[in-house]
């Protein structure tokens, strides 16, 4: 969802009808790594596309995580930490 909008809309309707503490993470990595991240999974043209959209995330109402030079298992640390109200590195 690289609109803000996008988003409002699908959380308009759940806002109604429950109560909750929304976490919205954006993970984001270096153009050169999305491109490898994304080889064999899309056509190059969906790839290209991946790539040119990754300034419009920056308007994005989200807590932002470079995860170019950390692995899946760091990232997954990292958010569990900020849902949990530790900070990296605290547990």
């Amino acid at each position: 969802m690289h609109q803000e909008a996008i988003a409002q809309r699908l959380l308009a309707p759940l806002r109604q009808e429950h109560e909750f503490e929304l976490h919205r993470f954006l993970l984001l990595c270096a153009p050169g790594v999305l491109r490898e991240r994304l080889e064999g999974r899309g056509t190059p043209q969906q790839i290209d596309d991946a790539i040119a959209r990754l300034p419009l995330f920056e308007r994005q109402n989200t807590l932002r995580l470079d995860t170019t030079d950390i692995t899946p298992a760091e990232v997954a640390g990292i958010i569990a930490g900020k849902v949990s109200g530790k900070a990296r590195g605290d547990e």
